[in-house]
């Protein structure tokens, strides 16, 4: 059996990218590339492929969407902050720390300050958070 050319096998594995998008099961695929007269081995490559293909691009998206979303985050802060909204800085660097997975970092601040006021908190963890975004 002649291998496939790098082109051929680029559009397979598109292929077979599109047919897992579309919920398709390996049988299903299997069935769909018997014309390719590949064998099942070589499938499950173009599906590991495809697969890791799928990955990157939500990895992509994801790391996009969360800088997007902590941006907003961060205006918004800016504007409670100016507006003087405890409670809502408060909660905006809440959402912050959790976004980044900093949630002790919140914790570590109000314990290791346990004298300053809500304010003097609010800065210090915004500080903190800055320095980590």
């Amino acid at each position: 059996m002649p291998k496939g050319t790098n082109a051929e096998v680029a559009q397979r594995v598109q292929a077979v990218r599109e047919w897992l998008l579309e919920g398709n099961t390996r049988s299903d695929i299997l069935r769909y590339t018997t014309s390719w007269k590949i064998t099942d081995r070589t499938v499950d490559e173009y599906m590991a492929r495809a697969t890791d293909e799928i990955k990157e691009i939500n990895d992509i998206d994801f790391k996009t969407n969360r800088s997007l979303v902590l941006k907003n985050l961060w205006e918004t802060y800016g504007r409670a902050k100016e507006a003087k909204n405890l409670k809502e800085q408060k909660g905006i660097l809440d959402s912050i720390a959790r976004i980044c997975g900093l949630e002790k970092l919140v914790i570590e601040v109000k314990d290791e300050f346990p004298d300053l006021d809500q304010v003097e908190v609010l800065n210090e963890l915004e500080e903190r958070l800055s320095a980590v975004h």
